[in-house]
């Protein structure tokens, strides 16, 4: 759609999603391509628009720390050079996710930390949650198991389903009985 009424802005958008998708049904290889693809185009033509959003996507997706990182450092490049509010939110979001998916903890903390700080002028309950949820999750991943953090997860389980993150609240819940669950290590 977004070609034929030209509007080639927006295929990025599309194309990361369509890329998300396909990960999360298993074909990392074809997600990873298209997920580059959207990069190359975001990078043509909506950098300010989309670009940040899409680097964190495909930090999500990366195979490995090194090419979760290049994608971090490039999401991270696109923030600094300005733009539209939105990638911040999913960027920070999608950085903690993919460092905690390759055991990078301090990452996660790190890009939680920059979301909340980000919107805390106007916090909202979906920034709160994530960036709570990352700097939990890091926490207990790596290697904290006091009864404070424990309850806390459960309460950001329950909080997730709450809010309809049923995903995410189910990440939570797998990491408490086994925190590599939330590896790919």
């Amino acid at each position: 759609l977004s070609e034929r009424i030209g509007a080639r802005i927006w295929l990025p958008h599309a194309l990361i999603h369509e890329a998300l998708a396909l990960y999360a049904q298993g074909h990392a290889k074809d997600a990873l391509d298209l997920g580059r693809e959207a990069a190359t185009l975001a990078a043509q033509s909506s950098a300010a628009l989309l670009g940040a959003w899409v680097h964190g996507a495909l930090a999500t997706m990366s195979p490995d720390r090194a090419t979760v990182d290049e994608a971090l450092n490039d999401g991270d490049r696109l923030i600094d050079q300005g733009c539209v509010g939105h990638n911040q939110l999913w960027f920070y979001r999608m950085a903690a996710d993919a460092c905690m998916r390759v055991a990078n903890w301090n990452g996660a903390r790190t890009y939680a930390e920059r979301m909340e700080r980000y919107t805390a002028s106007e916090p909202m309950l979906w920034n709160q949650f994530f960036g709570a949820r990352a700097k939990a999750l890091a926490r207990w991943c790596s290697g904290a198991r006091d009864a404070a953090l424990r309850a806390e997860m459960e309460r950001l389980g329950w909080q997730g389903e709450g809010l309809g993150f049923h995903v995410p609240a189910r990440g939570i819940r797998a990491a408490l009985n086994d925190p590599a669950s939330l590896t790919d290590a």
